[in-house]
């Protein structure tokens, strides 16, 4: 079946479009602009399963991370700074003294080229160039969704001509409501200081209101990464997000799960015109160990030429 691509407007960057993918009774939109998931839905259940915007017009300033890719780096950076291939690096800020998601024009923040699509696929591409960001080497980046059965299925690969940095995630926000549990099979977890940038190595779930390895409501306070391994591994179920009528099941191939509650979000014209106040959303971010680049795991985000970023990312959707 043919592409459904519904071209939104010309901007100085190119070309700004929407891509509707369905096949069996998932249904699915994306757009260009920071290759972002803008709506998830199954035929069985009667709701939006993300948050996103009605007007796709919004995704061309997404500041408040609705649904886009970020990198070339996710999350925090302390001090905006570390040293790739043996040089010092300094990243622009945009949290306070910290680099985050990339920074100010990250990926995120990018319009992506459509390189292909179909009824069940869009593939989009990116180019950043050396010291984007202060990030050395260009990165050429590749982002697939992919609809397959009850599946929503992302893959995304990078590759550089110099050693740099690379750690994309998806910062979507699931859909929660009161009687909404989350399970994820972590037995650490990173513990933060105010900043949100990590204390210490990686504590025990147990004990802690970190702990949901069987199950629990998202009712405590949390921005924190969850840790699933030390290493990337191969797809495999990680997290669930249980709704009364549906069941979200994750699947990665990455280390960690940043577990975001939605507090602060308090955003108008929301898809079929919601209004989206605190904690109507939990972003789920695959993704490496927060501050990797200063850390011990920092091997979790170095590329070098000649290697190749993969990651795998699946959504299972289970209607009950």
């Amino acid at each position: 079946m043919s592409a459904d691509i519904r071209p939104l407007r010309d901007t100085d960057a190119g070309p700004f479009v929407e891509v509707a993918l369905g096949s069996g009774p998932v249904r699915a939109r994306v757009t260009n602009a920071g290759a972002a998931l803008i709506d998830l839905r199954h035929a069985a259940v009667g709701r939006p399963l993300i948050l996103g915007f009605d007007d796709p017009q919004r995704y061309l300033d997404n500041t408040q991370f609705m649904g886009p890719l970020v990198g070339r780096v996710a999350n925090r950076i302390a001090g905006a700074r570390a040293v790739i291939a043996g040089m010092p690096c300094r990243f622009p800020v945009n949290e306070g003294d910290l680099i985050l998601h990339g920074g100010p024009d990250g990926a995120w923040r990018k319009l992506w080229t459509l390189q292909d699509a179909s009824a069940a696929h869009a593939r989009f591409a990116l180019t950043l160039p050396d010291w984007h960001m202060g990030f050395p080497g260009t990165l050429e980046v590749v982002a697939e969704y992919r609809v397959a059965g009850a599946a929503l299925h992302l893959n995304i690969e990078a590759v550089s001509d110099r050693e740099t940095l690379c750690n994309f995630a998806s910062h979507v926000y699931y859909a929660r409501g009161p009687e909404t549990r989350l399970r994820i099979a972590a037995d650490h977890y990173q513990p933060v200081d105010a900043r949100n940038v990590p204390e210490g190595d990686p504590a025990p779930v147990a004990g802690t209101r970190f702990d949901y390895r069987a199950g629990q409501p998202v009712t405590e306070p949390i921005d924190h990464n969850l840790c699933l391994s030390r290493h990337r591994e191969a797809r495999r179920p990680v997290a669930a997000l249980i709704h009364p009528d549906c069941t979200l099941h994750l699947e990665t191939t990455e280390p960690g799960l940043q577990v975001y509650d939605g507090r602060h979000l308090d955003l108008a014209g929301g898809l079929d015109g919601a209004h989206y106040g605190p904690g109507s959303g939990v972003a789920l971010e695959p993704q490496a160990w927060v501050d990797a680049p200063n850390r011990s795991f920092a091997d979790q985000v170095v590329l070098r030429p000649g290697n190749r970023y993969r990651q795998e990312t699946a959504i299972r959707l289970e209607p009950a």
